[in-house]
């Protein structure tokens, strides 16, 4: 388990400004200087005003606490979710998506990314979700979708560009695989007898390692809380775990639950169907195939299933011993919906027959063995929702 090292608000201050100095090419003053990330987190987090002679603007400042953190490892792109998102940031920087805070300047030796900061005052999708109407919070999912689609829309087929840009910041690093490519490399145990079919699993991995005219920039934590909202507009942060991948494995979030997230809930197909018609219209301006349905919805069931499956990796074992909370749920709510959402999508899709049929006895075995459990409800917003 990493280790945090202990940072000088002061020094980073110091450093933040020579990363600026050799950005911008001018002397630039750091002020107002807040800091903002809890004691317990990995990184060190300041909110600040630049000042570039007599222009001033809002930043945000990030410093890894990890002691492990080597820029010159070739395990730095895995080892560290800062070099993680300072690659991500600088692809996105190239392809000008508009639907983050764009990298301002950055010191790779000492673990630093300067970005704008998008506001304090800015809501995020988790106030819509637990505590707004279902109106505002299908249009706020909507403004999320819609972000999502803009961000792979800008980086489709961006391996090489990523690859020059973890390059270009952190030479000796190792450029990661497509993300998810290794999900489903070790098996789950049986339950109820019976375990997941091999042949179609192979069929998802092989996707998953190839996805094709699919692969983009994948945020791969688009929770609640990484998504900003303003004036109808939503802003992306945290890109800590990014990586080029299927793009989809952005856009199953609202059908899945928002599966890494402790804000998980159940959103309504009525309202899941509408978001992802946001998403598809947006998207399929760089991918066409995402204008066919049985395409798109064979490739959304592809990683819904995918991310299933994953999700019972690091998930089942614990809460087949015991059920435990995590944020909004419990684990073992989560996983009842994860199992039932992946039998509805191959049912939409007319697709894995003998892996749905699988997941149908796990379900159902899984409701016997818990019976005091209840699937994931819906985002309080949709509670009272009806058609």
């Amino acid at each position: 388990m990493n280790e945090y090292r202990s940072l000088d608000e002061g020094e980073v201050t110091r450093l933040a400004e020579d990363a600026l100095l050799g950005a911008f090419g001018v002397p630039v003053r750091l002020s107002q200087i807040e800091r903002i990330s809890r004691e317990d987190r990995r990184n060190l987090v300041l909110r600040a005003k630049a000042h570039f002679g007599r222009d001033v603007r809002a930043v945000i400042i990030k410093a890894t606490r990890l002691a492990s953190y080597c820029a010159t490892s070739a395990t730095a792109f895995i080892d560290s979710g800062l070099v993680t998102e300072w690659t991500a940031r600088e692809v996105l920087k190239q392809a000008d998506a508009n639907v983050h805070s764009p990298l301002l300047a950055g010191d790779a030796r000492n673990g630093i990314i300067v970005f704008d900061d998008l506001g304090a005052q800015l809501p995020s999708l988790v106030k819509s979700l637990l505590e707004g109407t279902a109106l505002q919070a299908e249009a706020d999912l909507a403004a999320y979708a819609f972000a999502m689609a803009r961000l792979h829309v800008a980086t489709v087929g961006c391996l090489q560009d990523h690859q020059k840009a973890l390059a270009s910041a952190f030479p000796h690093a190792t450029a990661p695989g497509l993300l998810a490519a290794d999900w489903l490399e070790q098996p789950l145990p049986e339950l109820a007898g019976q375990s997941l079919p091999s042949e179609e699993l192979d069929a998802i991995r092989r996707r998953l390692a190839n996805p094709g005219p699919w692969l983009a920039l994948v945020h791969a934590d688009g929770c609640p809380d990484n998504v900003l909202l303003d004036a109808g507009k939503a802003r992306l942060i945290d890109f800590e775990f990014s990586a080029p991948g299927h793009m989809l494995l952005d856009a199953v979030y609202w059908r899945v639950g928002f599966p890494s997230c402790w804000c998980a809930g159940m959103v309504p197909d009525e309202v899941a169907n509408r978001i992802e018609r946001v998403y598809r219209d947006e998207v399929v301006k760089a991918l066409p195939v995402a204008a066919h349905e049985q395409a798109f919805v064979l490739e959304m069931t592809t990683v819904i299933v995918a991310r299933t499956v994953f999700s019972l990796h690091w998930m089942l074992n614990d809460a087949l011993a015991v059920d435990s909370v995590w944020g909004t749920a419990t684990r073992r709510s989560r996983i009842l919906w994860y199992l039932q959402v992946a039998i509805n999508a191959c049912e939409r899709a007319g697709a894995f027959p003998k892996l749905s049929a699988t997941l149908v006895i796990w379900l159902s075995h899984l409701h016997q063995e818990w019976p005091a459990s209840e699937s994931l409800p819906n985002y309080p917003a949709f509670r009272n929702f009806t058609t």
